[in-house]
Formats: structure tokens, sequence, C-alpha cells
């Protein structure tokens, strides 16, 4: 019995389904499984090849949006989907109106959709180009070019979350074959998985139209060497780096609060815990004492920061020790300016004359002064939640829900060190942090709290994320969490010496002081400017191919 076309093309369609839903699940593997680092290099291979088969149906851009907009979705759930345990938090700390579990988790649907829908817009634009530069490598090239522009553009959105650009895909914290992210910083690895994604589904496209693999072979040498060669380059990096730099012996106190008592219980004496314990691990050449995030919660004065009761304990303790040691410390602030408009768009209006902002905050106190950084790169919906805001303005319980931030990264001198003080979820954005390293920063502390993810692999993600930044700035990083992962990194982005998840413990080690600055410190995310350039180029390119003549078929003339 012959099959109809409509049969076949619906059982096709089966197929591509199927081909999207396989690039949703491979592109993020290496964020929730072992499988190894070069998987990912495979991982869009079953969507080019679907978004070259829907040019055979009717409406193939709607049929690409959809299944894109499928596809992110499920590489969003798989990378990110603990997130949605925020939102038990967000309702019992603030008490938003009408808020529920049902509704939040609704809310965080939503946000996973409407990324994964800006996702399916560019997919639809990369298949716009393809269609008028043609099917050949310049087309397909395109892809590379354009999702490494827009992954430039969107990480530097207010609402960004970017915990799938291509780049981070490569990540699995064995970081041997991503050395040369000091020159091109994370994007270098976005360029690294589409091409060989890109050159490996050219090849096969090759085979399966030939079925000869001789007349593939120069097109499975170019997947091969695209594929391969970086990891290789690296592997020389990683055995002949050189750690710089003076050692520095820091003392990280993870004092494993839950976030209920965290914010619930008596904070001074979690404070005088903490501090207790960064002084019993501490020797005679111990130079900083790292507390996490929001380590001092309730809201202390800026104004008046060294008259706080428990700033002047921390200073006590500095000076029970002979006075050579800091101690960098997270805490929640707040500050009122005297005025008559707002000083900015999240302070709130205490009477006729005084505004106050809350914000975010790391501060470093040693023998002589106290400086504060303020978290500038805010958690979206979390930290910098608009609507939350107005809702519950009028009651005064915006706190942490629109924070303020300061106009450009200030790292802390010091004459133990200078350092850069990053907060929680600062350490995703590469460039943001090489803004610290570029302004003198000789080490990375970062400070977080990670203790709503308990049972996810959260902690996990973020630490990684950490590890690259020591890569891409050959910097140490000290890194101190509430609940863990505490870890201490080098410069080619190893763990020296971990404290475990889920225990109140300490961890001493040492970070070398390096103030030699890497190419992508002092350039950033160059890659992605060349790419938006490039992008400039489709529209040139696709004008000339619309008015070029058309191959004239024959014999061809002779010489």
């Amino acid at each position: 019995m012959q099959i109809g076309l409509g049969e076949k093309k619906g059982k096709k369609m089966m197929f591509i389904i199927l081909a999207y839903v396989l690039t949703g699940l491979l592109y993020p593997i290496l964020w929730y499984s072992s499988l190894p680092w070069f998987t990912p290099l495979i991982a869009i291979v079953p969507f080019l090849w679907a978004e070259d088969q829907l040019s055979e149906y009717k409406r193939p851009k709607t049929y690409n949006f959809l299944l894109t907009t499928l596809c992110f979705i499920i590489i969003s759930v798989c990378s990110y989907g603990w997130i949605i345990r925020i939102f038990d938090w967000w309702e019992e700390t603030y008490e938003i109106v009408n808020a529920s579990t049902y509704s939040a988790a609704l809310l965080v649907a939503t946000y996973f959709v409407v990324n994964s829908m800006i996702y399916a817009v560019v997919a639809v634009i990369y298949s716009i180009v393809k269609e008028k530069i043609g099917r050949n490598v310049w087309g397909y090239s395109s892809f590379i070019i354009i999702f490494t522009a827009f992954e430039h553009l969107y990480n530097n959105l207010e609402f960004a979350f970017p915990a799938i650009r291509g780049g981070m895909a490569m990540v699995n914290g064995d970081n041997w074959h991503l050395q040369w992210y000091e020159y091109t910083g994370i994007e270098g690895g976005t360029i690294w998985m589409l091409s060989a994604n890109v050159f490996i589904y050219l090849a096969l496209k090759k085979y399966i139209e030939t079925r000869d693999i001789k007349r593939c072979a120069r097109k499975i040498a170019v997947a091969l060497s695209i594929a391969i060669a970086p990891a290789v380059i690296s592997l020389i990096m990683y055995n002949k780096y050189e750690e710089r730099g003076q050692d520095t012996e820091v003392v990280m106190v993870q004092p494993n609060y839950m976030f209920n008592n965290k914010f619930e219980g008596n904070r001074e004496e979690q404070l005088h815990k903490m501090l207790k314990a960064g002084r019993n691990a501490s020797t005679p050449n111990t130079k900083f004492i790292i507390l996490p995030e929001t380590a001092i919660a309730g809201n202390i004065w800026a104004n008046n920061l060294g008259e706080n009761p428990m700033i002047q304990e921390i200073h006590d303790t500095i000076m029970s020790m002979g006075g050579e040691v800091s101690i960098l410390t997270g805490a929640d602030m707040m500050e009122y300016t005297i005025s008559r408009e707002a000083p900015s768009n999240v302070a709130m209006q205490a009477n006729d004359s005084i505004y106050v902002e809350f914000f975010n905050a790391a501060i470093l106190i040693d023998a002589e002064n106290a400086q504060y950084y303020k978290k500038s790169k805010r958690v979206p919906w979390v930290e910098n939640n608009p609507l939350a805001a107005l809702k519950n303005k009028e009651k005064g319980n915006i706190n942490n829900l629109l924070i303020g931030t300061q106009k450009e990264p200030t790292i802390m001198f010091n004459k133990n060190g200078n350092i850069a003080s990053i907060i929680c979820f600062e350490s995703m954005y590469g460039e943001y942090v090489s803004e610290f390293v570029k302004k003198g920063a000789e080490a990375i502390f970062v400070i977080t709290n990670d203790g709503w993810w308990n049972g996810t692999n959260e902690p996990e993600q973020h630490k990684r994320l950490n590890q690259i930044r020591a890569i891409e700035n050959r910097r140490d990083v000290a890194r101190c969490g509430n609940t863990g992962i505490t870890t201490f990194i080098n410069q080619r982005g190893d763990e020296v010496s971990r404290a475990e998840w889920w225990t109140d413990t300490t961890l001493r080690g040492n970070v070398k002081m390096n103030n030699k600055l890497t190419f992508y410190s002092k350039h950033g995310d160059w890659i992605g400017i060349i790419a938006l350039v490039l992008c400039l180029a489709f529209p040139a390119v696709a004008v000339k191919n619309r008015f070029a003549k058309p191959a004239v078929k024959g014999k061809k003339k002779k010489k």
C-alpha cells in the first residue's frame, strides 16, 4: 500500500519535532549529567537538520518559531528549573498580594516562555538570512554570527538571565579544555560550540547527499579540526600555565544558615558566631576573613556605618587579632538622602524631604576604615521587580524587590591587596567581573547565599561560573557561601580546596595576588562586538544575491 504525500509529511514532521526536542536536551547536558565535555559540540546538529526540512512545509518560519520556543523551554528547564524555589521564599518573606505557589510557578513558567520566544525570534531571523544568502557555507555560518551577536546584546539587558549562553554549555567543572577563555571569554566558547555544530552538520549533509566519504573528506576534516583544535590548544595552555602573584592567606566562614533562620534569628548572635569561627580558624599569617552574602542582615545605615554595633564588633575583632587582618562581609544596607526629589528610581519617600534606598552590599573593614560596594547586577524578579514594588510601595515593603545599584564597579583597595567583591548573581557576567580586574583587582572574592537551593544543582552550576571567571582574568577566586559551596579556585580554574555543601565550617587557604591583565580583562567581550558588525553585512549580501545574474548552464568556454 502506497503512503500518501500528506502521510509522509506527517511522519517527517514527527522526526522534525523530535530533532528540536533532542537539541533541547543536548544543549545544556553538561549542566545536569556527567557526559563527556564534547557532547554540546553536536547538540545543535538536530536543530540545523530540522530547520532545513521545514522548507518543505507551508509557513516554515511559523513552525520554526514554535518549535524553537519548545526547544529553549526544554533548555531552560534543564538548565535552571530549580529557580522555581525562589518564589516560595518570595511569598513567605514579602507576602506578595494574592501570591501562591501556583501563581508563582506560573510566573516562572512565563519567564521561561518569554526568554524562549526571544531565542525563537533569533532562529527565525537566521532562517530569513540563510534564505537570502543561500544554503551554502556562508548561509549556514550566519547562524554562528547571528546567535553570537544576539547573546552579546541580550547579556547586557537588565532582565537577562544568561545561564544558557552557548559558551556556558561547554562548562563542566573540569576546565582544561577552556583555558583560551583568557583571550575570548565565554563568547569564545559560544563561537566554538556553534561553529563545530554547523560544520559537523555540513559534513553530514554532504555525506547524505553523496554517500561518498571521499568527497566529504575535506568537510569532515574541517569539522573535526574546529571541534578538536581548541581543546588541544587549551590542554597545552593548561599544562604550561604558571600561576602568578604573592600568596595571601584567607579564611572563609560558612555558617550554614537556612534562609528562614538567617533572616528571622538573632542577627547579633549570628555575626558573633561567624566572627568567632573566623578568628579560631585564622593564623598569624591570615590577611582576610570572608563572611558570606548578607552575613549582616537587618538593613544597617550607610550614612553612619561606623556607629553600627555590628560594624563595631567586626572592628573590635580585627583589633583583637593585632589589626593586620581585614574582614569582608555581605550586608543588607540602606541609605537616606535629604532631597525634594527622588535621588533614584528605587528610592522610597520617607517624608517630604527624606528618601531611603535599600541595597545589597559588600563591606570591607580593616583597622582604619570601612568601605562598601553596592551589588549592581540584580537578580531578575527578585531584586529587580518593579511590578511587585509598585504593588507594595504604599506598605513600605519593597526591600529586596527593587534594590539600589551603583553606576560602575569599584574595587576594594587595601594594604593586604586589592580585591573585587563580587556578590552572588554578578559572577554570571564575565565582562562585568573583568571591569573590576581592569581597575586593579588582584583577586576575586565572591560572596553568595545559595541556601534557597538545597537539593538542586544550582550551587554546583554557580560555582562553575566562578571557575570560568578565574580563567578569563587569571585571578584566584575565593568563593564564600552561606551554605556552600565554599571553595578556593586557582588561576587555571581548578578547585584547590572545598568546604562541602550544607555544613557549618571554615576553610583556610592561600590566594595569589596577581596584577597582570589578560587579553580578555583588557578588551572584554570583543567577539560579540565583531559579530554585531558582521551582522551589518547580511543586508548587503542579500541585495547582491537578489540582483545577481543567474548562472548560465552549458559548456565551459575553452581558455
